[in-house]
């Protein structure tokens, strides 16, 4: 099988394999020489164009790599993307094939790239793999090494494996290649520590190095992160990689829900969903704690001394049988974050966004669906409007009327109706419409944290995404003066 790997024969290997297998090899390839990547002696290079050639190096190979799993066309478009895109970049450099030491790692990439986009079918993927193989030869002194691997791939695909468990698979046998090759393994992942920018890449190469790939629907997403944010570089991506790794790990828990926005409708929803109190505590308990212990892992400063921490320690080992404790120990614990990221005690990290959400979610929802805490909740806030100034309740009239304005027929009507029994009425009649406005409103702002709901607001209605966001933190600023 050795001798598939010559450039004579490799292409043959390549096109004897399905399209999605075919690249998944030449993904394995580009993350071996991914090493050999050594941007930094690039002299004629600024440190702004290494970053850049290195980010677009790292999208060729996430986006291949998720084509070779999903087999979907819009990866394969990125793909033609990253590809046009890497070519001009080489070609702005203005370095030649000498004069390149990342070389092989670059056109393994491209190599990737070219069969995903042709089906491992073509005239100009045979060039590709050709030419990436002989500078393999030509650069690296155990090609040989690494050649045998990559027949070792093929093998395995030909035996009947799959492109996600080779993907999966340990991408070097320490055995089999020589030292030079994990030192360049560990120069390469210091160079990457070195960078801020980078640290998502260094934790995704690490994955790939250690058989311990990130999740592969997380990837996804971050190779489909659209041209203009790529193009901006090293910083803009990873800024938007930390919002897609919030919103990923938020997803990743199960979650009640009664407000959903229609993106096709432009508008927001209510779905009722019965849930039963105990599996609600135990639900709960459980989103939290692996939030909980997800955050306290990264380098966020949150830790077994923080306050946020203490207090959800204390509810998960003591007032598992107190509701109405949970909810105000989750409270505070999820105030002492967001005041602790503006304080600078907290680091922004996804992982702590992610647990500021979950505990956002698990106290609205313990007062939208939990009798006890809604009971209790309700009396707080009534006792609170009693005393409230005329002008407060009418601020939430007035500030409904944009809610209404996004939301469908029947929850528009509701929102209008109870906020005017809020302000007008007291009694039972003003305590039903406190427990479902409030808990719709905390629940409507868990929503508008996502870019797409704010886009299509914008398109849909006579106000402004931001404006939305802006007015529900004003509402739900005004819940928690009145608790």
């Amino acid at each position: 099988m050795t001798e598939d790997t010559e450039p004579k024969t490799f292409g043959d290997a390549l096109t004897s394999l399905s399209h999605p297998d075919a690249t998944s090899i030449c993904v394995r390839m580009c993350f071996r020489d991914l090493a050999y990547l050594e941007l930094a002696n690039q002299t004629r290079l600024s440190k702004h164009e290494r970053l850049q050639l290195l980010l677009f190096v790292f999208r060729c190979a996430i986006t291949s790599g998720c084509f070779s799993i999903f087999n979907d066309e819009n990866l394969k478009t990125q793909c033609l993307k990253a590809s046009d895109k890497l070519s001009g970049l080489l070609k702005a450099s203005s370095l030649n094939d000498d004069g390149l030491n990342g070389l092989p790692a670059i056109l393994a990439a491209r190599l990737a790239l070219e069969t995903a986009r042709c089906g491992g079918s073509t005239k100009r993927m045979e060039r590709s793999a050709k030419r990436a193989i002989s500078y393999n030869t030509a650069f690296v002194s155990n090609s040989t090494e690494l050649k045998a691997q990559v027949s070792d791939d093929i093998s395995f695909l030909r035996g009947g494996g799959t492109a996600v468990e080779l993907l999966n698979q340990t991408l070097f046998d320490a055995e089999a290649v020589e030292d030079q090759l994990l030192k360049a393994v560990t120069r390469f992942k210091s160079a990457l520590e070195r960078e801020q920018a980078l640290e998502f890449w260094t934790t995704w190469y690490e994955g790939v190095v250690h058989t311990d790939a990130l999740d592969w629907e997380l990837q996804r997403r971050v190779a489909l992160i659209p041209d203009p944010i790529w193009e901006a570089g090293p910083v803009a991506v990873a800024e938007e990689i930390e919002r897609i790794r919030a919103e990923w790990l938020a997803e990743k828990l199960p979650q009640a829900e009664q407000i959903e926005f229609d993106l096709d409708q432009g508008q927001f929803q209510s779905k009722p969903i019965p849930v039963k109190a105990e599996e609600l505590i135990e639900t709960t308990l459980k989103q939290v704690e692996f939030a909980r212990t997800v955050a306290a892992q990264s380098n966020c400063g949150l830790n077994s001394t923080s306050t946020a921490y203490l207090y959800i320690d204390h509810t998960l080992e003591s007032c598992r049988n107190d509701p109405n404790a949970i909810e105000q120990n989750l409270e505070i614990a999820r105030v002492d974050i967001v005041e602790g990221l503006a304080e600078n005690r907290y680091q922004k990290d996804a992982k702590l966004s992610a647990l500021e959400q979950v505990l956002e979610r698990a106290v609205t929802d313990l007062r939208a669906n939990h009798p006890d805490v809604a009971e209790a909740w309700e009396i707080r806030i009534k006792h609170k409007l009693r005393v409230a100034k005329a002008g407060q309740k009418q601020l939430i009239v007035e500030k409904t009327t944009e809610l209404i304005a996004i939301s469908d027929p029947k929850l528009g009507k509701e929102l209008e109706l109870d906020a005017r029994s809020i302000a007008e009425t007291s009694g039972e009649v003003q305590g039903g419409a406190i427990r479902r406005f409030f808990g719709r409103v905390a629940q409507m702002r868990i929503i508008v944290r996502s870019g797409e709901v704010i886009k299509r607001i914008d398109a849909s209605s006579g106000y402004k995404g931001t404006r939305i966001v802006q007015t529900l933190q004003s509402l739900v600023d005004l819940i928690t003066g009145l608790i």
